[in-house]
């Protein structure tokens, strides 16, 4: 998959909502880019794509409620294609609390020039 995405994400933690952006690109099976977490771009340290999908893995810290201190934390994501959506299950390991596995459906962004077209009033078109 190369070019944009974006998918609204529930956390499991309270008003835990985001709108989440994604930017892929890649050659045959190798997949690098961005994907946010909680708004923030973090840059694919591994990823690659095959026939139904995708896998990829980013970092980010997690400050500990009370102690101040940042412990490491790994978010792997599977996507599969569905139609024209890219359905995700995502695992946070490590940090200072345990994440159960959430799933969050991505959908290509519109070309920056449809996007301009659809603030001016014309139409865009669907991305294929």
């Amino acid at each position: 998959m190369n070019g944009a995405g974006q998918a609204e994400s529930n956390f499991d933690w309270p008003n835990a909502r985001y709108q989440e952006r994604f930017s892929f690109n890649g050659e045959a099976a190798e997949l690098h880019g961005s994907a946010s977490f909680l708004g923030v771009a973090r840059g694919v340290l591994e990823g690659n794509t095959d026939a139904a999908g995708l896998h990829l893995l980013t970092r980010s810290a997690e400050i500990g409620s009370g102690t101040g201190t940042a412990a490491d934390t790994v978010h792997r994501y599977c996507g599969r294609w569905v139609g024209e959506e890219l359905r995700f299950v995502m695992q946070t390991e490590g940090g200072s609390t345990v994440h159960v596995p959430f799933e969050f459906v991505a959908r290509r962004s519109p070309p920056a020039s449809a996007s301009a077209k659809t603030a001016s009033g014309a139409s865009a078109s669907s991305p294929s």
